[in-house]
């Protein structure tokens, strides 16, 4: 347990553990101001309570807390003696990663109507609360601080919050007149499941305000009155009238940026009608019908009976559309007929030919006529 009375309280490490109901803490429970607390930290762990019940974690209050729940007292009497009472310093915190677990606290409450609570500042990007872990700004003190601008007000900044089982940020606020802390939330992304709550209430003036900033929000949502088995975002006031604002703003993202408007008047487009039969001019199309033509598939062969069309050039006056009837119907011819070749001859020059009937063709010699084989 490290306490520090009207000083700052400076820690600088690569990791900081507090564990079992282990304090750092800077309270003050005299009429002196409370230390300030900075942490500098890439990994912080706050886990666990004390033997007794009691939480451990960061403390820098103002007052003494007889019961250690998160809260003033368990039935609203407050048991310690209110002497005059310093105000409660503030709290500052920056690290990579922050972890509260098991009933552990990071804490800037006031216990009494005298001393005022300080301010919690977190700078994290990635924030773990589990297990009835909280951040908590708690106050009891109605009392104008002209010097400190509010009182119990926690200020978050992260990439990730995650909050679960039963994890709490609140800055609830007991006694005549006070007024809830406010809570403002910087994220990327918020999700909180298990009965988690994001609390500014006030018991008996006006609740605190909350805003939120962040991309996504996940299992939690504002309401007007706390529930006991969900995840709640609430402000409430001693009347409805009192409720604090609760404003949850997503980023702006210009879904219309990078968008040409497009004339809503039709622009009449020219197209040159490359597509000709002969030496007509025809609309443009492609057509692929009966014989001839493109074979059906890219790997197919040409059909030896395929329509064939000349190249011809466009004219200047291609844009004007010609009333020219168009024949669709590809011209056919009829193949000649294959003859099968059922002998050879030998004309004067010595060439051979394949014929179809032998016979009745002028031979001009026969040693081809030779009808036995010996060997």
């Amino acid at each position: 347990m490290f306490s520090g009375y009207g000083v700052v309280l400076n820690i600088k490490t690569n990791t900081l553990l507090v564990k079992d109901g282990a304090e750092v803490n800077a309270s003050t429970f005299g009429e002196g101001a409370g230390g300030d607390i900075t942490v500098n930290a890439q990994d912080i762990q706050i886990i666990g309570k004390r033997k007794d019940g009691l939480p451990g974690g960061i403390f820098t209050t103002s007052g003494e807390n007889p019961t250690g729940d998160g809260n003033p007292t368990r039935d609203g009497n407050l048991t310690v003696e209110e002497n005059p009472i310093g105000d409660g310093g503030d709290l500052d915190i920056n690290a990579n990663i922050l972890k509260v677990e098991n009933g552990a606290q990071i804490s800037v409450q006031g216990w009494t109507s005298t001393g005022t609570a300080g301010n919690l500042i977190i700078n994290a990007d990635s924030i773990r609360l589990n297990d009835k872990a909280q951040l908590n700004a708690s106050t009891r003190s109605n009392k104008v601080d002209l010097v400190r601008i509010g009182q119990a007000t926690i200020e978050i900044t992260s990439k990730d919050l995650i909050m679960r089982r039963g994890s709490k940020i609140l800055t609830n606020a007991e006694g005549d007149n006070v007024i809830g802390g406010n809570i403002d939330i910087n994220t990327d992304i918020l999700a909180a499941f298990e009965n988690s709550d994001i609390t500014a209430n006030s018991e008996d003036s006006r609740g605190g305000n909350v805003e939120i900033k962040t991309q996504g929000i996940f299992g939690i949502q504002f309401r007007l009155e706390g529930t006991l088995d969900t995840s709640d975002i609430t402000a409430t006031g001693a009347s409805e009238d009192e409720s604090g604002d609760v404003e949850i703003i997503n980023p702006d993202i210009d879904l219309n940026s990078g968008l040409v408007n497009l004339p809503s008047i039709p622009v009449e487009t020219k197209v040159a009608q490359g597509c000709t039969a002969g030496s007509s001019i025809a609309q443009s199309r492609f057509e692929i019908i009966g014989r001839g033509g493109l074979p059906t598939l890219p790997t197919d062969a040409l059909s030896a009976d395929a329509v064939q069309v000349d190249l011809v050039s466009i004219k200047p006056e291609i844009n004007k559309p010609l009333n020219t009837n168009v024949s669709t119907k590809p011209k056919t011819s009829t193949p000649k007929k294959i003859v099968e070749a059922t002998g050879w001859i030998r004309n004067k020059k010595g060439e051979i030919f394949f014929v179809s009937d032998a016979s009745n063709q002028k031979q001009v010699d026969n040693w081809y006529k030779n009808n036995h084989c010996r060997g």
